[in-house]
Formats: C-alpha cells, structure tokens, sequence
C-alpha cells in the first residue's frame, strides 16, 4: 500500500511512500540494468553518472525548455534511451502513486540537446482510462472534421487526421480543441543526467509560458502571468532531480495542473503544489502535442499516431 507522510490537506508538499515491492515495480518496472554505463561516465549504470560539467549543465537547462517525451507496450523504455533508463508503465494506478486517476501510456520520446547522442529527458504521455471516449468525441466532429481534418478527399478520416495532427498550424487548433474538452493527461518526465528543480521550473516551464502565443497576446498575457506566479507557488521546493527521478505534471478536468516529484532513491512521491489558472495546463500540454517546434517532437508524433489509431 501507499502510506501518506502528512494525512492532512496543507499547503506545504505531501509525501508519499511507496512500502510495497510490488507496487513499485508494476509502476516501475527495475532500475538501471547493471553493468550500462552512463554515458560518458566510465562508471557502472548503479552508480549513476558522476557530476558533469557547467557546459552538460547549460544543455541540461536547454533540454528542459525544449522538451522530452514517452510509447504504448507493457513497460516502455524509448530506443534510444535503452541500457540508461529504466522502463516506463504502460499502466499507472492511484493503487501505487497519489494521482487523481488511473492513466495509460500514449507515447514516448527523448529529448536531445545541440549533438544527437546528447539524451537529456525522457517523457512520458498519459491519457486517463475513460477518457478515450474524447479523442473519438474531438477528433470525429463534423465540424472539426470539415474544418481542420479531411482535406484530402482521397485519404480516409484516420490518414487525414494523422496528416492535420502532423501539421504545424492544424495540430494546434486539433489539440488545443482536445484539451478545451476536458481530458485528463500526465506527463511523466524522467532525466537522463543529473538536473534540478529550479532548472525544470525557471528554464522549463516559466520560459515555454513566456514563449507562448498567449503570453504575446494582449488577451491573454495577464492570465498567464498570473499562472507563471502560481507555478512559482506551486513548484517552491528546491533540490535535485536526479537520473531515474521523476517530476510530474497532472492536468485534471477543471484545468488544474498538479506537480509531483518522485525520489526514486527513497521510493517517495513528493505532492507539491496546484496551478489554478486553466490557461498554463493547456499551454504546456499543447506544447508537447503539436507543433510548430513541439517541445518533444518523438512524442509528439507517437502521440498522434496513437491518437489516429483511437478515431
């Protein structure tokens, strides 16, 4: 079972142990396998990579910004980061985590900084069980389908919608549609080398709200500054993120966005804090889901061509 640290609602971030085995290992399946050495580490892939460099640091800080995503199998780990990651849950319960809801696995990706063998993070797409029902509700409107999908009269609905999902332009409006329904999705990340969390915060998150249509729109750039403060907020603790940690962001269906972070060391979820403003879930989920420059552009593929398969 789960056993929670603080029993009480209260401001401060609430802690989560995870004192089954078992459980562990159906959210997580095995740590690094022995022997796989970091990259460029010279040491034995237990053991964790050594502390890097100020250059590894500045292109860890990149990475955050630009993304890192996750597939649909039992347990998933994405090709190119096989031997230095262990493996992401096809399946996610509240039996072994503290999220609202159970989640299955969309997609899968990693995150490369400056050179193509510089894999900095890896991420995880869920979509909640039950919300399926959604992507076939979003994706086959008539109106979305006349509008923004079926182009090509040559091509069915599901290859015009892979297509629209593809495009730069029409995966935006696709996606930000999706989202305004209400769905309930997580997104897993899990470095690859050392970071930090004021790192994922400040070069992460802050900087893609900043970099957003909405923050330059005149409409919309007091919400999302007002959501930058909450992330702020929300996001207070300080510490590190190590390989094979996770750090978790949780969109519910009113538009909150939830923050986790796991210590895998310690076995221990971490809940921190709550975005309230509906507009900063929306803009960092898009970001990963559609183009143009997706944050992840191997999960945002493989999220589409799961969300095609869905129709």
């Amino acid at each position: 079972m789960i056993s929670r640290v603080c029993t009480r609602a209260c401001a401060r971030p609430v802690a989560w142990q995870l004192t089954r085995t078992a459980g562990l290992s159906t959210l997580r399946a095995g740590p690094l396998r022995q022997g796989a050495a970091a990259p460029g580490s010279g040491t034995q892939g237990a053991q964790g990579p050594p502390r890097k460099s100020s250059m590894a640091a500045a292109l860890v800080l990149g990475a955050v910004a630009g993304g890192f995503v996750y597939c649909y199998v039992n347990h998933v780990r994405p090709a190119r980061a096989a031997g230095e990651l262990k493996p992401f849950a096809q399946h996610i319960t509240t039996r072994d985590t503290p999220f609202a809801t159970d989640y299955t696995l969309l997609g899968t990706g990693v995150r490369s900084v400056t050179i193509p063998s510089f894999k900095v993070y890896a991420v995880g797409m869920y979509l909640a069980d039950g919300d399926d029902k959604l992507v076939t509700k979003v994706f086959n409107s008539p109106y979305l389908s006349e509008s923004v999908i079926d182009k090509d009269p040559k091509q069915s609905h599901v290859a015009n919608l892979k297509l629209a999902l593809d495009d730069p332009q029409r995966s935006r409006e696709l996606v930000g549609e999706f989202i305004d329904s209400g769905p309930r999705l997580l997104c897993q990340m899990t470095p690859i080398i050392n970071t930090n969390l004021t790192f994922v915060r400040e070069g992460g998150f802050i900087k893609s709200l900043k970099q957003s249509a909405e923050y330059n729109s005149p409409d919309n750039k007091e919400r999302v500054e007002a959501g930058i403060e909450q992330v702020r907020k929300a996001f207070d603790a300080k510490g590190s993120l190590l390989r094979n940690d996770d750090f978790v962001m949780e969109l519910k269906s009113n538009g909150d966005l939830q923050f986790y972070h796991f210590n895998a060391k310690k076995k221990q979820y971490t809940v921190m804090g709550v975005v309230k403003e509906p507009i900063v879930g929306k803009i960092l989920f898009r970001a990963y889901l559609s183009g143009p420059r997706a944050l992840c552009e191997e999960a945002r593929e493989a999220t589409a061509e799961k969300f095609a398969s869905m129709v």
